[in-house]
């Protein structure tokens, strides 16, 4: 008897342990630092735009989101290094500022709107465009490459998967090639797996396969915060990431599942803090630049 409730309560906390809770960005413990110093990889968060709709069955394959209204924030991040500084997508596109009404893209659910422009959230930052270095995408859809043109002398990194179906016909949902038009060829490194942008460990972006055939997502070691890993659209929604969901706005289920496991067992081992970007907890649990996470 007495070992069968040894087994049970071992069973019992098991269950317990697999059930804890995973990592959110409202764990983060600091903001900004007046003894932060130039040597410190700063990352600042940009509000890039908010995308509303009154269905939102596209992001998930299960039904969990079927006639239910959604409401995703668009954001966008600076790290500062001292080797250089990398903007991690460009968000929906500028063209929206100023606009009386959220725009609904013909063929889509989707309603966009966008308060300020990219260049003015970097300059909250104190960056400017020209002094930008490197441009990572996490995926080439319109909300999250809009603007690359922007930063047309830094060097684009890119995942060679999504840039060949960027430039695939017909054009796929959702993409559009002339966001990118404005790079030279020896600008758009395109990458075929992982990357390690300054050459330090610190910023580097992960090959995460599924939502598009080449999708990726950011890992950002800070001194305070320790491991940051930005979602891209490997999830959407906490849920997204707490349930496994997967979305119906995916190139290949079998990636997705994998790139799932992939992000779940780097949590796990670097003991990282995930943002997911289109989560508005997540965003609104962050400081916004001019703060900065370090």
């Amino acid at each position: 008897m007495k070992k069968l409730l040894i087994a049970a309560g071992l069973l019992v906390a098991t269950v317990a342990c697999a059930e804890q809770p995973k990592p959110a960005a409202s764990s983060f413990t600091s903001t900004s630092s007046k003894s932060a110093s130039d040597a410190d990889i700063k990352l600042y968060v940009l509000d890039c735009g908010r995308i509303e709709m009154e269905n939102g069955m596209l992001f998930s394959d299960s039904y969990d989101y079927d006639g239910k209204p959604l409401k995703l924030v668009d954001s966008c991040y600076a790290i500062k290094h001292p080797k250089g500084v990398l903007v991690w997508d460009t968000g929906l596109s500028d063209g929206l500022v100023g606009k009386a009404e959220p725009v609904n893209p013909e063929g889509t659910p989707l309603f966009l709107s966008k308060s300020t422009t990219l260049t003015d959230e970097l300059a909250k930052a104190g960056l400017s465009p020209a002094e930008v270095t490197h441009v990572g995408i996490s995926h080439m859809h319109f909300d999250h490459s809009a603007n690359a043109e922007l930063f047309s002398n830094a060097t684009l990194l890119v995942s060679q998967a999504d840039y060949d179906y960027t430039f695939s016909k017909p054009t796929p949902f959702g993409f559009d090639p002339s966001t990118i038009d404005g790079f030279k060829a020896d600008k758009i490194n395109k990458l075929k797996g992982d990357h390690d942008v300054f050459g330090d460990g610190s910023v580097t972006i992960l090959s995460m396969p599924g939502h598009t055939p080449g999708h990726q997502a950011l890992k950002v070691v800070l001194a305070d915060e320790g491991t940051v890993l930005l979602s891209g659209d490997l999830y959407h929604l906490r849920p997204n990431f707490e349930k496994r969901i997967v979305p119906r706005l995916q190139t290949n289920r079998a990636d997705y599942i994998a790139s799932f496991d992939r992000m779940e067992r780097i949590l796990k081992v670097t003991d990282a803090k995930l943002i997911i970007q289109h989560d508005k907890g997540d965003f609104e649990s962050l400081p916004k630049a001019p703060e900065f996470l370090h």
